[in-house]
């Protein structure tokens, strides 16, 4: 596999989502909003902005499954 390749549960994911299988975007979510949010509220220091941007990520996600 190439060093830029992507794991095969990245790539079934992204198609899964570019097929707009809302259950994939629910199993990303749970897999990696608690991450997401941590991140943001680490830099943001702010829970309901850590809150929004943890919405807005997995909204951009579902909208434009290719750029992820």
């Amino acid at each position: 596999m190439a060093k830029d390749t992507p794991p095969r549960w990245d790539r079934r994911m992204q198609q899964r989502l570019a097929r707009g299988e809302a259950a994939a975007l629910g199993e990303l979510y749970d897999r990696f909003a608690s991450l997401v949010h941590s991140q943001a509220h680490r830099m943001l220091d702010d829970e309901d902005a850590a809150d929004l941007v943890t919405r807005e990520v997995f909204a951009q996600v579902w909208e434009d499954p290719e750029a992820y």
